[in-house]
């Protein structure tokens, strides 16, 4: 599990597991599993904060974060 700190001091947690790939997929249709997918990752700033927006969602979600 690795952690980031925001612009606002909190602390939020990344766990990449099958529940978090499969929420992505759901949410984002997008998988995690597939070499074409980290390539657009990469290439792409929007897709990469959604992607940690999706991996950070219950968390989001306690705080009232949208």
């Amino acid at each position: 599990m690795k952690t980031f700190t925001d612009i606002n001091g909190h602390q939020w947690m990344i766990q990449v597991n099958i529940a978090t790939v499969k929420r992505v997929k759901k949410l984002l249709d997008i998988d995690m599993l597939e070499i074409d997918s980290f390539m657009i990752l990469l290439q792409d700033i929007i897709t990469r904060c959604d992607i940690l927006y999706v991996l950070c969602l219950e968390q989001a979600n306690e705080r009232g974060v949208s």
